[in-house]
């Protein structure tokens, strides 16, 4: 490999690097804002004193289901960027790829892929980051119902 192709991998693999940490740090915050509006949730339902009761307490279930929706879409775009991105640093590491430095922005990956029909369960890269959220989003349905009903 030259000079030039090594650099421009070793940017490409920086990027990848720097996306994963983005995705984790987006799973990171998700995790801390449910814990917040779970807890929120349970202090409501559970009050005595408290007027509109179950209005606020559906109020937040649905907003939980948008927001975990919302994460589920964000990480699962992204797991499938990373992998698209693992296979091209793998075609440019065995040269099938010239020059290496056209890899596409995430920008541009995103763009492409609301394009292109591609789903999250392709090839399971980083499940936990998009799988919980949707996960969170069945609580919050179920959530909105023992709020209704209560």
């Amino acid at each position: 490999m030259d000079v030039t192709k090594k650099l421009c991998y070793e940017k490409a693999l920086d990027i990848r690097y720097r996306e994963a940490d983005l995705l984790f740090q987006r799973f990171n915050y998700f995790v801390a804002g449910m814990s917040l509006v779970v807890a929120a949730w349970a202090v409501i339902i559970t009050s005595q004193k408290l007027n509109h009761q179950v209005f606020i307490s559906c109020a937040i279930a649905v907003l939980g289901v948008f927001l975990s929706l919302l994460f589920f879409l964000i990480n699962c775009l992204a797991a499938k960027s990373m992998g698209d991105f693992d296979e091209y640093l793998i075609k440019a590491e065995e040269d099938t790829i010239w020059p290496p430095c056209n890899f596409p922005g995430p920008f541009q990956t995103m763009l492409d892929k609301t394009k292109r029909n591609y789903g999250c369960l392709a090839k399971w890269r980083a499940l936990h980051t998009w799988l919980i959220p949707l996960l969170f989003s069945l609580f919050w349905v179920v959530a909105f119902v023992v709020a209704f009903w209560k």
